[in-house]
């Protein structure tokens, strides 16, 4: 494997190591921090949906109070006036004031007037079978109601309604009051579609002991069981259910509420994490790329340098041996006698010289110079003492 691609290697693992070792930590704290987010969110949307249910109990309350507090009401519980039935109820009146029944009641319990909505017309034919379902839900003294407003909410096997119970008092509020006055509302599907559209959200309920929950609203269960107030459940990989309980007028915990909501914040956490994660993809390239360039600049220059130095030492050792050759001959040629020198030609020593041509050719000119100037030094000197020689004879 090459230089460079070990480098690259090398880069691309510390990088793809660093860049993991940094996603895990985002993403295990980042996921932390958004279901605590989600979970916030949901507890919200159910204070929202509770708030949502006392707003609506209080609107039937106050229009079963407009009817309660009137002279002409209270004149009619004593006179049983056909003229106020005519001009005051007709049988659109629940629907237009979104209630499902209205009942009138005199001090002694009976039944003046009552008024069931179109849904429920079919299931409630007199007002004695919708009287039948009060009555196994409510108190004798919420039937006869002398003391002032009780409103809120009954549940009576799957039956869940909304109702508000009034006395009936003159216009100023005075008395003694005669009889009750009872507005109520189904919990039903329709109703919790109306309400679950006023805060965005899904709504559904259930008896908490039923024997059929499911597995949503028995987790719930079990956690209002140890005490929880609230319980928040994925639903799904986009939506997320928070559950509740309702008091009924008894203010028992008998009904479980669920809302679901968009996980919206889930949905953001998965996009900020697609984009967390091209953006530590493309920092780490740009990172890799910025430290694989000048390393890879620096190693190929330190190969380079080391060929040349290798290349260098293989000539220098060259130059020793062809130096050592050339100065060996050199030598030999500085010893010749005089004689035999005197009696060679200057095209002779010439000759004897060009005969290490090949030796001169391998070797630098400095290297030349000095063994062409050793060798001139030799030979002067070497003549420079025959001829004193040669004197003192």
């Amino acid at each position: 494997m090459q230089i460079s691609r070990k480098t690259a290697l090398w880069i691309f693992s510390s990088v793809s190591i660093l860049i993991g070792a940094i996603f895990v930590i985002s993403m295990l704290t980042l996921r932390h921090g958004f279901a605590i987010l989600e979970e916030r969110m949901v507890q919200k949307n159910i204070s929202r949906v509770t708030e949502t249910f006392s707003e609506r109990i209080k609107q039937i309350e106050i229009q079963a109070t407009d009817w309660s507090v009137w002279d002409d009401t209270y004149n009619f519980m004593e006179d049983r006036n056909q003229a106020f039935i005519n001009s005051a109820f007709n049988d659109s009146m629940p629907d237009s004031l979104r209630l499902d029944a209205m009942l009138f009641l005199n001090s002694a319990g009976e039944t003046l007037v009552c008024r069931i909505s179109k849904d429920y017309q079919e299931r409630f034919k007199t007002s004695e079978d919708f009287l039948k379902v009060l009555k196994k839900g409510l108190s004798d003294d919420y039937l006869s109601n002398r003391t002032g407003n009780k409103s809120g909410m009954m549940i009576e096997s799957e039956d869940f309604l909304l109702l508000s119970s009034q006395p009936v008092f003159r216009s100023d509020n005075t008395g003694p009051p005669r009889g009750t006055i009872i507005f109520a509302k189904f919990l039903d599907t329709k109703e919790l579609k109306f309400l679950g559209g006023l805060v965005k959200a899904g709504l559904m309920v259930r008896r908490s002991d039923s024997p059929k929950l499911s597995q949503g609203f028995a987790m719930a269960h079990k956690a209002f069981s140890d005490g929880a107030e609230d319980f928040v459940l994925p639903f799904d990989s986009t939506q997320v259910a928070g559950y509740c309980l309702l008091k009924d007028l008894s203010m028992k915990s008998d009904l479980i509420l669920q809302v679901i909501v968009p996980r919206e914040i889930t949905r953001f956490g998965d996009q900020l994490r697609y984009i967390f994660i091209f953006s530590l993809i493309a920092v780490g390239a740009l990172f890799g790329f910025l430290v694989y360039m000048p390393l890879e600049k620096e190693i190929r220059g330190r190969v380079l340098a080391e060929k040349k130095l290798q290349e260098l030492n293989n000539r220098f050792e060259q130059v020793v041996e062809c130096s050592r050759e050339i100065s060996g001959k050199l030598i030999k040629l500085a010893f010749i006698p005089i004689s035999a020198l005197r009696s060679k030609t200057v095209w002779d020593m010439t000759r004897k010289i060009l005969s290490v041509k090949s030796i001169f050719m391998t070797c630098t000119p400095k290297m030349v110079a000095k063994s062409l100037k050793e060798f001139l030094w030799s030979f002067l000197l070497r003549k420079s003492f025959s001829e004193i020689l040669r004197t003192r004879r």
